[in-house]
């Protein structure tokens, strides 16, 4: 489970006084008992959440790279690559836009007016797709 994975951890980066490690599994599991206070939450739940924070991560990466903060960048970066491990490997741009030309053809979409339903045909899939990226790759293809 992955919970008492990040418990477990939690416990190795404190014997390895990895500061980095421990300061994002600590947020990762108090963002996890902020929902359930035992951590018993279904996996997908736990990736929910675990997303949600990556999302958060890469949003003040981006922030930190536009204010020239380049001290902080490198501190979120080490933090973004923790958080990834615990969430599974989002596919790549090519299989992304190779799922997206597929799915146009499934719906038979041709034009930007169709954009939602094509989009939300990829989402439901299920994978672990990049949303902002999906929505480029239809949004170039039905141009």
């Amino acid at each position: 489970m992955l919970y008492a994975k990040i418990s477990d951890d939690i416990k190795t980066a404190m014997k390895a006084k990895d500061k980095v490690t421990l300061s994002v599994l600590r947020m990762m599991k108090t963002k996890i008992m902020t929902v359930d206070a035992r951590g018993d939450l279904p996996e997908e739940e736990i990736l929910k959440i675990i997303g949600t924070y990556e999302k958060n991560v890469k949003d003040a990466l981006q922030q930190s790279i536009d204010n020239d903060r380049a001290e902080a960048a490198e501190e979120l970066k080490a933090e973004l690559e923790v958080v990834s491990k615990y969430l599974p490997k989002k596919l790549t741009v090519e299989e992304t836009e190779a799922l997206v030309t597929e799915v146009i053809a499934e719906v038979g979409a041709t034009n930007k007016s169709e954009m939602g339903r094509v989009m939300g045909a990829v989402m439901k899939k299920g994978l672990p797709i990049d949303g902002k990226l999906v929505k480029e790759l239809v949004d170039k293809k039905l141009s």
